[in-house]
């Protein structure tokens, strides 16, 4: 289950991560939950307020990082998945 807090240091993440401007240039398309139960795998994040309490702590990066993980946010939930075989998948 991805529950996300944003920390405000790269060495303090597990995660590095750029938004993209097209699915198609995204490596997992994200659907935001309003509730921490609705939280599911990599795909449905739920933003947590508290490091304490997140399962992922997500750093926004440079988008010229190569490393980072290509983010593109849906409205439906249908939609999240992953795009690529990306060495971070299953691990959010």
């Amino acid at each position: 289950m991805a529950k996300v807090c944003i920390v405000k240091n790269a060495y303090e993440a597990d995660v590095k991560a750029v938004e993209v401007a097209r699915a198609d240039e995204a490596d997992l398309l994200v659907f935001v939950e309003k509730a921490g139960a609705k939280a599911l795998g990599d795909t449905r994040w739920f933003y947590s307020g508290s490091v304490f309490a997140c399962t992922t702590k997500l750093f926004w990066t440079n988008p010229d990082d190569p490393k980072a993980l290509k983010v593109f946010f849906v409205d439906e939930e249908s939609e999240a998945k992953w795009t690529t075989e990306h060495p971070l998948r299953g691990q959010l």
